[in-house]
């Protein structure tokens, strides 16, 4: 039923709102405060988990790889959405409206739809980077991953986010600010484009993506079972050179081993983010659904706190480095 028609709802609701035709989803203030609580425990671990994954590429030469350049772009991103999210613990609980300057609330929209973006496309570029690792000629790697493109394609995970952001900013396609529906700063549902703004967002952060991380890693296991067919023949020595044949097999061996657990680990993280942010994205195109889109929303900011633990027990360098800082 709804909480616009009863008195009791009513009286947990300041009379103060802008009169629209906005529904609040909140039924009673109580659960506001739980999904304040919610956002507030999932800032407090996306942060010191994520700052773990910085200090421990910092501290670790066997971490600085081109991979885990990366990675520190994904953890830094969900360290801006860890620190964004005390904004919406404040819209949340606050009894009349957004208490702080607007600019503020339009600024942290824009970095959460930032770090939204950034987060799915430097996915796409961990799985293209584990594709040419994997399946291409050393020299094409080294071709393909110097420091001038490399920063080059971190400036694009970034910079493309920010496009779609800055939309509401320069058009008349949505509007940036406090949603007095969920009480949280991003983008504005009374607005009348808001509709074309969340297609908009779920297109540009989420099919593209999609297809780049589930073509990347098929290719990637197509050519581990072909290049393991391929070996089984010739793991027999010679017999005039049967030792040292047999071990640079194991050297070479050992470092494919290596290259298949990192990216296994990093697939784990690409799943737990698909899980997280689909949801949210079939949402933004699907008519109704009010009421369940603030919940959808902190299933996608959960996943700030999940890549840290998926390291800390499935990656083999970050593992030994966590266990050094904090024993």
């Amino acid at each position: 039923m709804d909480c616009l028609n009863q008195t009791k709802c009513l009286s947990d609701f300041p009379t103060t709102l802008p009169s629209t035709t906005d529904i609040i989803v909140y039924q009673t203030y109580a659960e506001r405060q739980l999904v304040a609580s919610m956002l507030a425990i999932i800032a407090i671990i996306a942060f010191f988990g994520n700052g773990l994954v910085v200090v421990s590429v910092i501290l670790s030469k066997k971490l600085r790889t081109i991979t885990n350049v990366f990675v520190v772009n994904l953890s830094v991103a969900d360290l801006f959405t860890a620190l964004n999210l005390p904004w919406l613990v404040i819209g949340v609980l606050s009894p009349e409206g957004w208490p702080l300057p607007d600019k503020l609330c339009v600024f942290g929209a824009f970095m959460m739809i930032c770090c939204l973006g950034c987060s799915a496309t430097t996915l796409a570029c961990i799985a293209l980077n584990r594709l040419v690792l994997i399946t291409r000629p050393k020299t094409t790697f080294q071709w393909l991953y110097t420091q001038k493109k490399v920063s080059a394609m971190l400036l694009f995970t970034w910079g493309i986010p920010a496009s779609i952001a800055i939309v509401p900013l320069v058009s008349p396609i949505g509007e940036l600010g406090f949603d007095t529906r969920y009480y949280t700063c991003s983008w504005k549902t009374s607005d009348p484009n808001t509709g074309i703004y969340s297609i908009l967002v779920s297109v540009a952060f989420y099919p593209i993506q999609l297809t780049i991380i589930i073509l990347s890693y098929v290719l990637i296991v197509r050519h581990i079972r072909k290049h393991t067919k391929s070996i089984i023949p010739d793991e027999a020595p010679s017999v005039s050179g049967g030792i040292q044949t047999t071990r640079e097999s194991g050297v070479q061996k050992r470092i494919r081993r290596r290259q298949v657990d990192v990216t296994k680990n990093l697939f784990y993280v690409v799943c737990a983010y698909l899980i997280c942010l689909t949801p949210y994205c079939v949402i933004l195109v699907v008519p109704g659904g009010h009421e369940v889109v603030m919940y959808v929303a902190i299933i996608l900011m959960f996943n700030s706190c999940i890549n840290p633990f998926i390291y800390a027990t499935k990656h083999p360098d970050f593992k030994k480095v966590f266990r050094c800082i904090l024993f």
